[in-house]
């Protein structure tokens, strides 16, 4: 008998109405289990817990088979499973951790998206069309961050108010469902499995297309980021932005260069083999494999470097990083003097758009104009390759077909059916 509880004889135990446990006049526990309209006896236990083992056991094989240990695994929360298990010994593996911004955007999906939704539910009692009826809602926009988020930064714990859309994006969505899938995957793949398949439907999860709004915007201005950049009163900050603009940077590699990334101004090339994260401003490496790359230098960022190099007291070493943060709290002494990212978009950057445009633009937006700009001068192979991208076909889709359908004239200048056309 369970201890601190008495039960009367001949009637069930509480909590176990659907394949129950009843008390006996002994003192013992029977255990039985009602299956497809009949009745099955499991044995009478001693205690309380083995009589639930024993209906486990007979439930399952009735079923097809499995252990009773398998059994209770399968009833292991969503949430207990993607927080205990899957995030951190199935998704960041320790032979292949994923970077810090990946898990933070993980971790925010969970939070969002798939916590308030699945995260009370069993492993056992997610269907198909449990995950339909999630898809379902996910696109229609039900799902939205709080107003408010308390973290931990440097010691101290901050609010923050985090961007929150009414819909979440195709990429978003994808990104979700992607990651529901391969919980659920690791779920099915378990040893034991704590579920027989995985119910996700297949042929389910969206493209990651592009809006009307983004096909239908207008090409990039260069006069407008030129201004953007020159209007920075900071020697340093407008470095970093035109860094951006002449080597199509991310701005987490820019803010982790070294002088010896360029070394000798007659080479011509600037080495990327660092980044640095935008929030804990660790210095690893860049976002993908691609992104080890060398950009060729353009004769204007050479100057401004080469100027921005003569304002400091001391001539830099090759080791030092070439734009340091003059400032540093304590709990980060030891770490790299890296510029947050945050401050050099909204300290600087963000100041000098709203003096010029009102046009949304972002450090990366430099990026962006960049690649256009290096599409119409050098082939694509060439351009994908300096801009780290995985394939010249992303690069020709992003960059050249924009272009093509902006195109100034027309090439048909007569009637197709009143011109001869050519002969083959």
């Amino acid at each position: 008998m369970a201890r601190g509880r008495t039960y009367k004889a001949g009637k069930r135990v509480p909590g176990e109405k659907n394949i129950g446990i009843r008390y006996t006049a002994a003192g013992t526990f029977e255990a039985f289990v009602s299956y497809r309209g009949k009745r099955y006896t499991a044995g009478t236990r001693e205690t309380l817990d083995e009589a639930r083992d024993a209906r486990d056991a007979r439930l399952l094989e009735l079923q097809g088979g499995g252990t009773a240990a398998s059994l209770r695994a399968q009833r292991v929360p969503f949430a207990e499973f993607f927080e205990n298990d899957f995030f951190n010994n199935t998704y960041n593996k320790p032979t292949a951790p994923k970077r810090d911004s990946t898990l933070r955007a993980a971790r925010s999906r969970y939070a969002t998206y798939l916590k308030p939704f699945f995260g009370h539910r069993a492993l056992i009692d997610i269907t198909r069309t449990t995950v339909v009826a999630f898809i379902a809602k996910l696109a229609a926009g039900e799902f939205q961050a709080p107003e408010t988020v308390e973290r931990v930064v440097h010691g101290k714990v901050r609010t923050f108010k985090p961007r929150r859309a009414e819909v979440p994006s195709g990429k978003s969505q994808r990104e979700v469902l992607l990651l529901l899938r391969s919980a659920l995957d690791a779920a099915a793949m378990a040893s034991p499995p704590l579920i027989p398949a995985n119910p996700f439907p297949p042929k389910s999860i969206p493209r990651a297309t592009r809006s009307v709004e983004t096909k239908r915007k207008k090409p990039l201005s260069p006069t407008t980021i030129m201004k953007i950049v020159n209007t920075i009163p900071s020697v340093k900050h407008r470095t970093i932005a035109a860094t951006l603009a002449f080597a199509g940077l991310r701005l987490g590699e820019a803010l982790a260069l070294q002088w010896g990334d360029i070394g000798r101004y007659r080479r011509g090339y600037l080495s990327v083999e660092r980044s640095a994260d935008a929030k804990t401003r660790k210095v690893g490496l860049p976002k993908t494999v691609n992104s080890i790359r060398e950009v060729p230098l353009d004769p204007a960022l050479v100057k401004l470097l080469q100027a921005y190099r003569k304002s400091f007291r001391k001539t830099p070493a090759a080791h030092d990083w070439m734009f340091p943060s003059e400032r540093q709290r304590r709990e980060d002494l030891g770490t790299p003097p890296i510029i947050d990212q945050r401050v050099f978009t909204q300290r600087y950057f963000e100041v000098a758009r709203k003096k010029v445009t009102d046009e949304r633009i972002t450090p990366h937006t430099l990026r962006h104009l960049w690649c256009s700009r290096m599409v119409t001068l050098f082939p694509v192979a060439e351009v994908a390759a300096w801009a780290g991208h995985a394939s010249a076909s992303f690069t020709y889709d992003r960059y050249v077909k924009p272009l093509e359908r902006h195109g100034a004239d027309s090439p048909i200048k007569r009637s197709i059916y009143t011109t001869k056309g050519r002969t083959r």
